[in-house]
């Protein structure tokens, strides 16, 4: 065996470097980037984007297009906070966490067996659920604005002081947040929901070639409804914490539509939308690292919110046209 064949670079192993170049290239204009205090501050912003991510991840190897994501957290957070106002002021924060995660389950679901019901296309599909699953709340009579941190369950504004790691740098504190854990938790969940059962498998082949997976007798109502489930938990595990992290008044709409950082680091980690090509946890893991690095990194040089994007934006027209290369090359 040629020395070229054995130490040939796997897509991800590419992604691996791309990510340490630009860790590099920043480390080289600021090198407090891998300071301390950056590194913790820097793992508990991956966090939210870390879980829509996965959740996204899941969908889109299915050749699903969701972009509701948002939506069923949204539903499945404010939900759970006008009942826990209304009937549990006295429910502690673990519980409404997994409330949110619940109710974000089954309006994916709703979403899912549609799609699957009926053969309509998942981006139409999830987008009209996501809007009524939006609006849905302002029946409610206050969705369209803040809910007062005075009407909100006494345990809400302890979530920020759940902390993994507390040090002092002078004068400064830095927190490693709990939820850290929870999104390393999500991710091993996910890795072996689509490793090691048949329905996280069949994700793959329903995206690959549908007509394959119908001649392997892959049962697709139930791989649907279970995928389409298991991302509208995450996603409402992430909007609540999200709202939490928030602390005091919660604004149900502030991330309505907030998961394009999530949908840059699922197609930088390789996964190909529409055709379910790609996609894997670990390739994902690094997509979410390089996003947050890029963000982190160029917030603390004072770079504007429309220059980030347009790096983003490069670093997403590079895997895109990487992957067309790619295809074309084995045609």
């Amino acid at each position: 065996m040629s020395l070229a064949k054995r130490f040939k670079l796997t897509d991800n192993t590419i992604r691996l470097i791309v990510f340490i170049v630009i860790l590099a290239v920043f480390v080289i204009i600021n090198p407090d980037v891998v300071s301390f205090a950056n590194i913790i501050s820097f793992c508990n912003n991956m966090v939210y984007n870390g879980l829509l991510a996965m959740a996204l991840m899941m969908l889109f190897v299915m050749g699903i297009l969701d972009l509701a994501v948002t939506g069923y957290g949204i539903f499945g957070a404010y939900a759970t906070i006008v009942i826990c106002m209304k009937f549990f002021m006295g429910i502690n924060i673990w519980l409404m966490m997994l409330m949110s995660a619940v109710i974000g389950a089954l309006c994916a679901m709703c979403t899912g067996y549609v799609i699957y019901k009926f053969k309509l296309p998942g981006i139409l599909v999830s987008v009209a659920a996501g809007n009524i699953f939006t609006m849905a709340l302002f029946l409610e009579g206050s969705g369209s604005g803040n809910v007062p941190a005075t009407v909100l369950p006494p345990d809400w504004m302890s979530y920020n002081n759940i902390n993994l790691y507390q040090a002092s740098l002078g004068t400064m504190t830095v927190r490693l947040h709990f939820s850290v854990l929870i999104l390393f938790a999500v991710i091993f969940a996910v890795w072996f929901y689509t490793k090691k059962t048949v329905e996280g498998r069949s994700i793959y082949a329903i995206g690959g070639n549908t007509e394959a997976a119908v001649r392997m007798g892959i049962d697709f109502r139930k791989t649907y409804l279970m995928t389409f489930a298991f991302a509208g938990f995450i996603a409402g595990l992430a909007i609540m914490m999200e709202y939490m992290r928030g602390g005091g008044n919660v604004n149900p709409l502030v991330v309505q539509g907030n998961h394009g950082d999530a949908i840059a680091a699922v197609i930088f980690g390789g996964t190909q939308l529409g055709t379910g090509k790609g996609g894997s946890v670990l390739g994902t893991l690094i997509g979410i690292l390089t996003i947050t690095l890029i963000k982190t990194s160029l917030i603390m040089l004072g770079v504007p919110s429309y220059a980030q994007t347009f790096v983003i934006g490069l670093l997403l027209l590079g895997s895109v046209v990487l992957a067309a290369y790619k295809d074309f090359n084995k045609e």
